[in-house]
């Protein structure tokens, strides 16, 4: 990858932003000044949808030999992990509306990836790997590990860890609102 912005004092901290300019490649590059947080410039919403399409492309790239979407792989991995899941126990823990999980796991059983069983009421479905989804999940690992070393390995180990964490912080903040 390398940085497309030209030699110039780098942002290293998050208040220290002065201005953006365009730097190579049509990338814009931010520069040492004080963070305006009544800017648009700076929404974190707006700058958490750059990075999470930024990803997704970088992940996208390393999986687009396993035929299947990055949401796909999320999605099959976590149903291999529960084994059998709830598609309420599904949404939950990726931190998605049912409706949207069930739509996905619709393309999914299409596909041939998953199947739905019944589960221990008749009004409880589960869903489960075929072993075609079981045979995708294998294949894509490897190259969703890549993609995750690849990415880790970039940003160092502390800055990808203090990214987890800050999104479980996100995450449990936007829990609470709801909550409450």
């Amino acid at each position: 990858m390398g940085n497309s912005c030209p030699n110039k004092p780098q942002l290293t901290h998050l208040n220290q932003i002065s201005s953006l300019e365009k730097g190579e490649q049509g990338r814009y590059c931010m520069y040492m000044h004080v963070i305006d947080r009544t800017s648009p410039l700076y929404c974190l919403n707006a700058n958490l949808r750059k990075a999470s399409r930024a990803i997704l492309s970088m992940y996208m790239d390393e999986m687009r030999e396993s035929g299947i979407q990055g949401t796909q792989f999320t999605l099959l991995s976590t149903i291999s992990g529960f084994g059998k899941a709830k598609i309420t126990d599904l949404a939950n823990f990726m931190g998605m509306d049912q409706t949207t999980v069930t739509r996905n796991i619709n393309v999914l059983k299409k596909d041939g990836y998953v199947v739905a069983i019944p589960g221990e009421d008749k009004r409880t479905r589960l869903v489960e790997l075929t072993p075609k989804g079981e045979q995708v999940v294998q294949q894509t690992y490897p190259m969703w590990l890549e993609a995750q070393t690849k990415l880790w390995d970039q940003l160092g180990e502390e800055k990808a860890a203090a990214f987890l964490q800050m999104a479980q912080e996100i995450v449990e903040i936007s829990e609470n609102r709801i909550q409450t």
